[in-house]
């Protein structure tokens, strides 16, 4: 089942670029945790330290929106340098002692999330440029996103243990030290100081392209669903009295989703990506839509949670891989950093409304909210499947 990617590992140039891209993006799953509790223990206030996660998330969507316009204009190199510098000395001068006002804390973590250095897209790019078979490159794009959530587990446990022996602050520390050293050694691997963006089509560049719009849309409504579960899941286990154990139900679902996405990453598809992505959403809306009726028993929902996980784990990656044929070689990181940014944005506005709803009308009423939202992103995919067939350059 690894052979695909052994393959993907030993190709030339990938493995240093692939490492080191990982160990830069292993603090975004720490620093929500640490900075939460840095704040929470100068303010002795949990709602004024939930404003720091979620400045640190809002300037991280800027960045990313901002990065990948520069990288296409002037190389991964010349970017990623300053941003990890950049983001590391924002990040650990934001808990120093001298620091004690919580909104110099949430500057500090505002502009560190823009300045996070952007290796996981930039990775994404190189592995469209060192992997010339589109079947291998597949296997990469699965590769890349089954490690990222990996990655997404293991900080926040990385963080608890430093937290546990030390302080929240030297979490943060440790998490800046990480992201500088990882972000600078991945923009000094050969593959990214080599890299340089594709040549501008000619005539007018303005507008999104059509499959690209198509796709971003999409993105908006997957991630509004993933936010609304963010916060429909501790309130389900909450309102049985078992708040402890909903970091179960996120375990089975990220357990589902690795799962998914390694057995779907060697598998040689003989159909279409655009089928692939709408036959994996209608798989995901399909679990969605049995989470509701089973908020009264946790097992249940935590089964349902990870059978969803593993739907749903082929629709990042079958997103990713049709990038390859909507946007334009010379704006491929824009596309990238756009869907994913803007995904971010939706998942926090699906954490708020999904606050309001089953604080409400119950946890079983945000389920069906994220399902709702789910249908929506296979409705539009199906409605607009041929957009996802059109070259980069076809307009909307």
């Amino acid at each position: 089942m690894l052979g695909p990617y052994l393959r993907v590992l030993r190709t030339p140039g990938y493995r240093a670029s692939f490492l080191l891209g990982l160990s830069a993006a292993l603090p975004i799953g720490m620093v929500g945790l640490a900075l939460l509790l840095t704040a929470q223990q100068r303010s002795g206030s949990i709602a004024q330290a939930g404003l720091i996660p979620a400045a640190f998330g809002l300037g991280n969507a800027m960045g990313l929106l901002l990065q990948g316009r520069l990288i296409d204009q002037f190389g991964q190199a010349r970017v990623l340098i300053p941003a990890s510098l950049l983001c590391s000395i924002t990040m650990a001068a934001g808990v120093l002692p001298v620091w004690q006002d919580t909104f110099a804390l949430a500057g500090s973590a505002l502009l560190a999330g823009v300045a996070f250095p952007a290796t996981i897209s930039s990775m994404r790019v190189l592995t469209a440029d060192l992997i010339t078979d589109p079947q291998l490159r597949m296997s990469g794009y699965a590769l890349l996103a089954v490690s990222f959530g990996l990655a997404m587990v293991a900080g926040p446990l990385l963080a608890s243990a430093l937290i546990a022996v030390s302080t929240p602050a030297t979490a943060v520390l440790v998490a800046a030290l990480v992201v500088g050293a990882g972000g600078l050694g991945f923009a000094l691997t050969p593959a990214s100081r080599g890299w340089q963006p594709g040549a501008a089509p000619e005539g007018n560049r303005l507008g999104v392209p059509a499959g690209l719009s198509t796709l971003v849309v999409a993105n908006i409504a997957l991630g509004f669903s993933g936010g609304v579960v963010a916060v429909a899941l501790p309130a389900a286990a909450l309102a049985q009295g078992a708040g402890a154990v909903a970091g179960i139900g996120f375990a089975a679902r990220s357990v589902g989703d690795l799962a998914g996405g390694l057995a779907y990453g060697v598998i040689r598809w003989r159909s279409t990506k655009v089928r692939q992505l709408i036959v994996s959403l209608a798989a995901a809306t399909g679990a969605s839509w049995f989470a509701a009726p089973v908020t009264g028993s946790l097992p249940a929902l935590f089964c349902v949670l990870l059978i969803g996980g593993a739907a749903s784990a082929a629709i990042s990656v079958a997103c990713s891989a049709l990038l390859d044929d909507v946007a334009p070689a010379s704006s491929l990181t824009t596309a990238y950093t756009l869907m994913v940014g803007i995904g971010l944005v939706a998942n926090a506005a699906g954490n708020a409304v999904a606050g309001l709803v089953a604080d409400r009308a119950g946890a079983a009423w945000a389920f069906t909210v994220a399902a709702a939202a789910v249908t929506a992103a296979v409705g539009w995919i199906w409605l607009r499947r041929r957009t996802l067939a059109q070259p980069a350059a076809a307009g909307r």
